[in-house]
């Protein structure tokens, strides 16, 4: 699996969990400013992140900063993974 097959994971789980369905989820797009992601959907965003890089998130990798932008993901969770 590559890193951009990774990022549309994401992005499918950002759009099926999304209230603003119209919403298009640029890369820079504020996802916390936006609403797309409150308290609750983070975590459950933690939880696919963990799926499709099949392995946890260490504890000092969690940061609302880390996961606040689609490109911010990317860099954070993806850039360095080792994929399946």
């Amino acid at each position: 699996m590559t890193i951009e097959n990774s990022i549309a994971q994401v992005r499918d789980y950002l759009r099926e969990q999304n209230k603003f369905p119209d919403i298009v989820i640029e890369d820079d797009l504020d996802l916390v400013e936006t609403g797309v992601l409150d308290s609750l959907k983070i975590m459950a965003l933690v939880i696919v992140i963990e799926k499709i890089r099949n392995r946890a998130i260490e504890l000092e990798e969690l940061s609302m900063d880390n996961l606040r932008t689609v490109n911010l993901i990317r860099k954070n969770f993806f850039a360095t993974a080792e994929l399946p």
